[in-house]
């Protein structure tokens, strides 16, 4: 039995004549002892007279004297196919989209999942912090701007510092001295 699983695969390609010299010579010796794979053998020969012969019956009716230039004249127009014929953009586009959300749904919506997911963990993860009392509050607003005003002689002015510690100077209109 354990040569049958060696020769088994092999007879439908035996039976087609299609096994290199040393597979076929493999089969022939095993065959005469085993009736399994004998039968096995008679059967796919039967099944293959069978579809020869009625592939041989229905092609009988039919005449393939045009059948090259058919052929050819239906490769030469398939990238000529007038506009009625061919499908509109957007039902190509709607037919894509259909098929392949019904072949891939679950796979675009796990990943529609990770992307929100990823989303949120973005969105919590970059949300500024905000202080809790109000002595946080008062640090922070000190912190923001200083305004000082300053006698520049003939001009009276203020200096600002930003919170990025840039100044910003005004100048006021001229005094009387």
């Amino acid at each position: 039995m354990s040569a049958c699983k060696e020769i088994v695969p092999l007879l439908s390609a035996h039976a087609d004549g299609e096994l290199s010299p040393g597979e076929g010579e493999l089969v022939l010796r095993h065959l005469p002892g085993c009736d399994a794979c004998h039968g096995r053998l008679a059967f796919f020969a039967a099944q293959g007279a069978a579809l020869r012969e009625r592939v041989v019956a229905r092609a009988a009716g039919k005449d393939f004297s045009r059948l090259t230039d058919q052929v050819m004249a239906r490769v030469a127009n398939s990238s000529s196919i007038a506009a009625g014929q061919r499908l509109r953009t957007a039902e190509r586009l709607s037919l894509w989209s259909s098929e392949m959300w019904g072949a891939h749904r679950v796979m675009m919506a796990t990943a529609g999942s990770f992307a929100l997911a990823a989303c949120l963990a973005l969105a919590v993860f970059l949300q500024p912090v905000l202080p809790d009392d109000s002595a946080q509050l008062a640090e922070l607003d000190a912190a923001q701007s200083q305004v000082d005003e300053v006698d520049f002689g003939t001009h009276d002015g203020a200096v600002m510092r930003l919170p990025d510690r840039t100044p910003v100077i005004w100048l006021g209109e001229d005094h009387a001295q």
